[in-house]
């Protein structure tokens, strides 16, 4: 039982929606993107910063096909851990309260992410990003910025050129 460390370039897929995820895995140093296809289209879901633990929940606790892809956005350093040596070490107290406070960190994010979703404009969403996450900014790619926000990449430059022009 042991986690493997992997550098993992930017472009990599982790995760490929409709394959079972077999890993937790840690983010050292890096970003990642997790996102799904729609119309032939990438929609992101959300930005993964280091440091932080990470896996596609579902598919990796209920060992079924994943719905979303994770992309590596930059060249990153990744640990992981296979499923069959997490779920042993599980008898661990440590382990199991540590997974406990994942699991329970990664569903406030999802929720928090989906009450915006539901109450806020694309813009104050953006405003929110620059506000509290302004490296994101710097790092993530525009049209996956778009995605995420749920415009175009022509809606989210009237944004960005609006909010220079009148930052409150």
């Amino acid at each position: 039982m042991h986690f493997s460390q992997k550098n993992v370039p930017k472009g990599t897929l982790l995760l490929e929606e409709g394959s079972v995820c077999n890993h937790l895995r840690f983010l050292e140093s890096g970003l990642l993107r997790f996102f799904i296809w729609k119309d032939g289209e990438t929609v992101t879901k959300f930005f993964t910063e280091a440091p932080y633990m990470f896996t596609s929940q579902r598919s990796f606790n209920q060992r079924e096909p994943a719905r979303e892809n994770i992309e590596a956005l930059e060249d990153s350093l990744v640990w992981e851990i296979r499923y069959e040596d997490h779920k042993a070490l599980l008898q661990l107290g440590i382990w199991n309260e540590l997974a406990a406070k994942v699991t329970q960190e990664v569903q406030f994010f999802t929720e928090n992410i989906l009450e915006d979703l539901q109450n806020e404009t694309a813009e104050n969403r953006y405003r929110s990003l620059l506000k509290n996450r302004p490296q994101l900014l710097q790092r993530v790619p525009l049209k996956h910025l778009a995605s995420y926000l749920g415009i175009t990449q022509q809606s989210l430059s009237r944004i960005r050129k609006n909010l220079s022009r009148n930052p409150n």
